[in-house]
């Protein structure tokens, strides 16, 4: 709710708290054993240990969703890490959570190992970055191509959003998908060498297209019309900017009205939700300045490369 109203450091602090608290808990520690002990249950304990298993693997479960987020915080946020290495001894759960596997929780479980192993190439990404700039060039590239292969064949996206049966599982299924969009784009971004100078790299520009136009395509659902700013701020910023400034920058190719009115569609939609809420006006200048900015340089673009006779300057 802090997040849906653009109060990301309020939102930070309660994630402060809620790790606080699982800390205390013992989520942090569930799979460190003590030096000399027997972490093997004895037979006599019977149903008893089924139940403390189960127990903590619903810990684990949601220790690591602590830890997914806390990555989103610092990927979306710049804020520094909450959960820092070697401060956690914590397993993959299983999946199933109580170990029997069933259809109603295969959604569950696939979401789960999906979005995981995503928040662990983003983990890695972070944790890389932190250490500072790789100063070769050829090194730097190396590393940022081993996380692009990750974070592609880590991500299971069709098979997810087909089984998305609820309005919940597709809010789940969505947010991943766009969040390996966006990780994508960064990791594209970061690159050192084989872009052209004052020019994004053409993936970056392709996957912010394919993204906004999954976005309007799922808000074209009744069901999904009424998604609120969230995935707008955590996931379409950034494309919504990369379409931007490859419009501003690169003005003279001629399938420019398409981005155009891509970045459009999504600022109207933004001023739609905002009229009502004084909280997120600052999301909407900012989004109507770049607007702008594209629209001028639409109606300023050479006589030849305009597609569409609406944007011919008067």
């Amino acid at each position: 709710m802090s997040l849906e109203s653009c109060n990301s450091e309020m939102a930070w602090k309660m994630l402060g708290h809620a790790l606080t608290i699982a800390k205390a808990l013992g989520y942090f520690s569930m799979d460190e054993n003590p030096e000399g002990t027997d972490a093997r249950p004895s037979p006599s304990q019977g149903s008893t240990i089924d139940e403390t298993e189960t127990e903590k693997n619903r810990k684990r479960f949601e220790f690591w969703h602590l830890l997914r987020t806390d990555c989103l915080f610092r990927l979306s946020f710049g804020k520094p890490t909450l959960i820092p290495p070697g401060s956690w001894k914590v397993n993959f759960p299983d999946p199933t959570i109580t170990g029997v596997s069933n259809e109603s929780s295969r959604f569950v479980q696939i979401h789960f190992l999906a979005s995981m192993r995503l928040a662990l190439v983003v983990m890695k990404y972070l944790d890389w970055v932190d250490l500072g700039p790789d100063p070769n060039p050829v090194s730097h590239d190396a590393t940022i191509d081993s996380f692009l292969e990750e974070t592609i064949a880590k991500t299971v996206k069709d098979e997810l959003l087909r089984m998305a049966k609820t309005q919940v599982d597709t809010w789940f299924c969505v947010d991943m998908i766009f969040s390996s969009y966006k990780i994508l784009i960064i990791l594209h971004q970061s690159k050192k060498s084989g872009q052209e100078k004052h020019r994004l790299p053409h993936q970056t520009v392709d996957i912010s297209r394919k993204s906004i136009q999954a976005f309007q395509s799922l808000l074209g659902s009744s069901l999904n019309a009424y998604w609120g700013i969230s995935l707008i701020l955590l996931q379409q910023f950034i494309p919504f900017f990369i379409l931007c400034l490859d419009i501003i920058g690169n003005p003279e190719r001629k399938d420019i009205d398409s981005d155009l009115a891509l970045v459009s569609w999504i600022n109207d939609h933004v001023e739609k939700i905002v009229d009502e809420r004084v909280e997120l006006r600052p999301v909407m200048i900012i989004m109507k300045a770049m607007m702008t900015a594209c629209n001028q340089v639409a109606r300023n673009r050479p006589a030849s490369s305009v597609s569409s006779p609406s944007l011919r300057a008067p």
